[in-house]
């Protein structure tokens, strides 16, 4: 077994993602643009009291907290 860390190499999925500036920069702007959408659906009463309170205000939480 051959210990990788001592030679400054680090194995994990989750750097490759981070690095991957363009697609983190492409997944911010589609969560910006659908925050926008589904605000401008609530204000034009497109979603009932019911589907605004379960099922579109949770999801716009979801989505900053994704954006943050």
């Amino acid at each position: 077994m051959t210990d990788y860390s001592k030679q400054g190499m680090v194995i994990s999925d989750d750097i490759f993602y981070d690095l991957n500036f363009d697609a983190v920069l492409k997944l911010y702007k589609q969560i910006k643009k659908d925050k926008q959408r589904y605000r401008v659906q609530l204000m034009k009463g497109m979603y009932t009291s019911v589907e605004s309170k379960k099922y579109i205000g949770p999801y716009i939480n979801i989505l900053n907290r994704n954006q943050e």
